[in-house]
């Protein structure tokens, strides 16, 4: 019998690869025989009382010590694991199968710590690097690689809960690292595919994130990136299974909550959406996108009430709470209840210790609500020059809603309508209806009925089955209908009594523009709400024909993930 059976058995029991080591002339043979018995058996608390038994004669056995590491390994000690480790490597600082193990258990202990206990899991990887043997051997290159990729993941899961970007920060050049110390690792396709993700190209950060786990396939931080990818083109079922799976191991993940939450939205399961939704809040407060996704849910689902007791509450608890006070006047004006929106906008002013930012929003919101009604003179006298200035410090797209309603000289106005359309913040979708239906009230005041109506119609594709304003939307509609017909039958009449040459080829093309508006209508159009949050699947049926518009920019990309590194504005 020799000692080195026994490292091999905890070794590959605890799914860890390495050679076997030389019997130490100091074991007791029975006593190792005991416990690797124990071993095989499971019964570590035995084994483990036996190699307490030789450490306590021989504590400077470096064999003896990796096998006590791998005993605590398995009985889910990985902290102790960790310390004895680094025993053996203090003893045997070239003993590479002890630094590979020790980088290996690092990245299991930090997962766990970060449910919950994150600051833990950060000091932990810091350290991990620090102590880690710098040898430039490959095997040692490989452990620290290792040791970074923990670090990454640790202030990736810290930035969950943050936001902070000098988190995102310290992840990505963590794992930048990684890949420079070792290229065949998984990791270069993790920070492709996050790359990708952030940037909104979803099949891509799909396809690196399947060719990482070619290579780790248990990689599980890889398989969440993954579940978030499928989710975002669409395969939900598929993105559901991986993130049911994975959420034990990423309970504390708001990320994670937020598309299970879409995910259920999707399939009409309001009640476990909005479980989600209120999950992913209680870990991650202060994140604006994720109030905005439990609102809007409320608005798909019908219960405005519901959401209006709901924010009502939180004010009850919290007078101070701006972001629930901000959530109950969005939600007021999305479902039609502007006279209510602007009660609540008012009595703002009664709220003490709000920011200069907190009451420029309420002010602008209350001037957009104004403009609403008609009441261009009433939503004027709400903003100050003061409040503006503050808006557009903070980037915030409302200053540029109030200049696209507001603003005397049209191209200004036009301006902020597409300068708007580009913000893609969690309020995204409400901020660009509000830019097209601005540009549609701007090509209507220069007679360029169809161009209106396409502008309508892409305010109508981002809010129509959840907004009680889409009547409006359905009105105006039929009045630039209206009026574009009118305008072609006008130059068809003109050509008739012309003398021009080709003018039955002209009537017969304007009789055939004429033919294709009158089928136009807004009707049921897909939305990006109905769509899991980052999906770029969203229908575009009905879309007003170029021939009648001509080429212009209606902004239709799908608004960005929930993953997004930029700070809201709200923050």
């Amino acid at each position: 019998m020799k000692f080195s059976r026994l490292l091999l058995a905890c070794a590959l029991t605890a799914g860890l690869s390495f050679t076997s080591f030389s019997f130490s002339a100091q074991a007791d043979e029975n006593l190792v025989n005991e416990a690797l018995k124990a071993f095989n058996h499971k019964d570590y608390t035995t084994a483990n009382t036996l190699i307490d038994k030789h450490l306590t004669a021989n504590p400077n056995d470096v064999n003896a010590q990796y096998a006590k590491a791998m005993i605590l390994h398995r009985m889910g000690h990985y902290i102790k694991a960790l310390q004895r480790l680094e025993i053996v490597l203090k003893l045997s600082p070239k003993n590479h199968k002890a630094a590979d193990a020790y980088a290996k258990i690092n990245q299991q202990a930090v997962y766990h710590l970060n449910q919950g206990r994150n600051e833990e899991a950060i000091a932990l990887a810091n350290h991990s690097v620090e102590i880690m043997p710098k040898w430039e051997q490959m095997e040692f290159r490989t452990a620290l690689a290792g040791c970074y990729f923990a670090k990454g993941t640790a202030y990736f899961e810290r930035w969950c809960l943050s936001n902070s970007p000098e988190d995102s920060s310290v992840a990505m050049e963590s794992w930048q690292k990684t890949r420079e110390l070792d290229p065949t690792s998984a990791t270069q396709q993790l920070v492709n595919g996050i790359n990708a993700f952030t940037s909104g190209n979803y099949e891509a950060a799909k396809k690196y994130f399947d060719e990482g786990l070619t290579i780790r396939s248990r990689n599980q931080y890889m398989q969440l990136w993954r579940a978030f990818a499928n989710a975002s083109v669409g395969e939900t079922s598929k993105a559901m299974e991986e993130l049911e799976t994975l959420t034990p191991l990423f309970s504390r993940n708001p990320v994670l909550h937020l598309y299970k939450g879409d995910i259920y939205k999707v399939t009409g399961d309001f009640a476990s959406a909005r479980n989600e939704y209120s999950t992913a809040l209680e870990l991650r407060p202060s994140d604006h996108r994720i109030a905005v996704a439990l609102r809007i849910l409320y608005l798909c689902a019908d219960q405005v009430d519901e959401g209006i007791a709901f924010y009502r509450q939180q004010i009850a608890q919290n007078p101070q709470d701006f972001g629930a006070r901000y959530q109950l006047i969005s939600l007021l004006r999305e479902a039609g209840r502007i006279d209510d929106a602007l009660e609540a906008c008012k009595a703002e002013e009664a709220v003490a210790g709000v920011t200069p930012l907190q009451a420029a929003t309420a002010h602008v919101i209350q001037a957009l609500l104004y403009f609403e009604k008609g009441d261009a003179k009433s939503a004027e006298a709400c903003v100050t020059p003061e409040d503006l200035n503050v808006l557009n410090n903070a980037r915030s797209p409302l200053a540029l809603l109030y200049s696209a309603k507001a603003e005397v000289q049209a191209p200004l106005r036009e301006k902020a309508c597409r300068e708007a359309l580009v913000y893609n913040g969690p309020d995204a979708l409400f901020v660009q209806k509000a830019a097209f239906e601005s540009l549609a009230d701007f090509e209507a005041s220069r007679n360029q009925y169809a161009r209106a109506m396409e502008f309508l119609y892409q305010a109508w594709i981002r809010t129509s089955p959840i907004s009680k304003q889409c009547h409006d939307l359905q009105v105006r509609f039929n009045e630039y209908k209206e009026q574009a017909r009118h305008t072609i039958k006008s130059e068809i009449r003109k050509l008739e009594k012309s003398k021009k040459k080709d003018k039955e080829a002209a009537i017969e093309s304007l009789g055939a523009e004429l033919n294709t508006l009158e089928g136009l209508s807004l009707g049921e159009a897909g939305t990006l709400f109905l769509q899991v949050q980052g999906s770029s699947g969203a229908a575009a049926t009905n879309l007003v024909p170029t021939k009648l518009t001509g080429t212009l920019f209606v902004g239709d990309k799908a608004v960005s993930s929930w993953v997004n590194i930029v700070p809201d504005w709200q923050q």
